[in-house]
């Protein structure tokens, strides 16, 4: 039996992590023991000697990867430099050279199920763990670098998240709210998105999107019904809608099954009336929608959105008609923008009414196209330790109006739904965000949020 003890490093992490929560429970399906470290939570040095690990996986998104780093090293100099110390995750799979970083033993590349058992179950049987597909070990200062196996093709086989994993912290055990992954892979080619890329390191090697059937999410969600506290059901797919057959078949089979209050993620070119009547009639409470930015023709050439204005717009009526709540994604101060198409966003999401408008600060994740443009354009210099992964602290390309887009980002929302504000924005957002200002406008933005996801977007939990 082999010792895994997850660590997600250097983020306030509120969702459930149902990618390490998913490797836990095919780990413990084949006998292997696991625990979890939530980074500031608890001690993980005091964790790592109780829990005595084989191997210690950091699960790693862009701009937490200087804080794995410096934890894995924590724990080779204060406890053993015989402990494994790997890294998975986003950042692992699009940047593997972090392998090169003192500290760091291996890299697992894309989907980690097969690959992480296959490394419990030699270090268990004390064999060689150099040529394992989808991973890039270093040992005896050599970086052995293997390729990725296929993907998984029958995703209804993998056993569903350890949410056992995650009792142990109050945030989780006592949140109403559990989530849920449906599917696996994107068709679309955002160009600020790593999908593309993604599809590119598995070519060859199996279908990109997988869907779990309809019967296999209801039964996952008919079991956490009947173990958790619940009261809202997140489906966390980036587009639950990608296959309308399939949710035609959902909404019937959730509505007499399951029959708790759900959101989703919905793509705006693929809504339909009976689509959403049956989310409605299904339970759904809120839909939320990415409109990216309010200018047609950079949503479509610069982000390859290839959504238009009407269909966003037809979409949003469609879902206020049925009375659902809708919260709107955007990203302010993306590469080759001035102030007035953000300016553009805010307008076009008051014509769209949601009831919150949500807006991420772009961030040039290298590796995506909208990040390598940044990079040619001279508005980022690559340094990856700058980026944000929370999208809401800080705009880490230069822009001429920087603080504009920064201060924009944090009253956008209040903006949207308050319009005779407008008049004093220009003025708002050219003050310096330093000192009381600056968490006077942050205070405002998370207090708002707060609110309209307690009463619209998630309401009564």
């Amino acid at each position: 039996m082999a010792k895994v003890l997850f660590v997600i490093p250097g983020t306030i992490f509120r969702h459930e992590p149902l990618g390490v929560m998913y490797l836990s429970s095919v780990l413990k399906e084949a006998g292997h023991e696991t625990d979890l470290v939530i980074d500031g939570e608890e001690d993980l040095l005091a964790t790592v000697r109780r829990f005595k690990p084989d191997v210690v996986g950091f699960s790693v998104t862009t701009g937490s990867q200087a804080r794995a780093i410096e934890l894995s090293n924590r724990i080779k100099g204060a406890l053993s430099d015989t402990i494994l110390c790997v890294m998975g995750g986003p950042h692992a799979t699009f940047f593997p050279e972090v392998i090169y970083e003192e500290g760091v033993d291996g890299v697992c590349r894309g989907e980690g199920e097969l690959a992480m058992l296959e490394l419990a179950n030699r270090l268990d049987a004390n064999q060689d763990i150099t040529n394992i597909a989808n991973w890039w070990i270093k040992m005896g200062g050599q970086v052995f670098k293997n390729p990725v196996r296929p993907l998984i093709e029958n995703v209804d086989a993998i056993p569903f998240p350890d949410r056992d994993l995650v009792a142990k912290y109050r945030r989780f055990s006592r949140c109403r709210v559990k989530h849920f992954i449906t599917a696996r892979g994107c068709p679309f080619d955002c160009s600020y998105c790593f999908n593309h890329a993604y599809r590119r390191l598995y070519r060859g090697k199996g279908k990109a999107v997988r869907r779990r059937s309809v019967d296999n999410v209801i039964e996952e969600i008919e079991e956490v019904r009947d173990k958790y506290d619940i009261a809202l059901v997140y489906f966390s797919d980036d587009t639950f809608n990608i296959l309308p057959q399939w949710v035609e078949e959902f909404v019937e089979k959730y509505r007499e099954r399951i029959g708790l209050p759900f959101t989703c993620n919905l793509r705006a070119d693929l809504v339909t009336p009976q689509m959403i009547r049956g989310l409605k009639e299904a339970g759904c409470v809120s839909i939320l929608m990415g409109v990216e930015t309010g200018n047609e023709r950079l949503r479509i050439q610069l982000l390859k959105r290839r959504i238009t204005d009407e269909q966003i717009v037809a979409a949003c009526k469609l879902i206020k008609e049925q009375g659902m709540a809708l919260l709107l994604y955007n990203i302010l101060g993306l590469p080759t923008t001035e102030l007035q198409h953000d300016l553009e966003t805010l307008k076009f999401n008051a014509r769209c009414a949601p009831d919150y408008a949500w807006a991420s600060l772009f961030q040039p994740f290298p590796g995506t196209e909208l990040g390598e443009l940044s990079r040619k354009l001279g508005q980022f210099d690559g340094d990856i330790n700058r980026l944000d992964p929370t999208f809401h602290k800080r705009s880490a390309i230069e822009l001429p109006h920087k603080r504009e887009v920064e201060n924009l980002h944090k009253l956008f929302a209040l903006l949207v739904q308050f319009p005779f504000l407008r008049p004093l924005m220009m003025v708002l957002i050219k003050v310096p965000n330093r000192g009381p200002i600056g968490l006077l406008y942050r205070g405002l933005f998370l207090l708002w949020k707060w609110y309209r996801y307690k009463t619209k977007i998630m309401p009564g939990i």
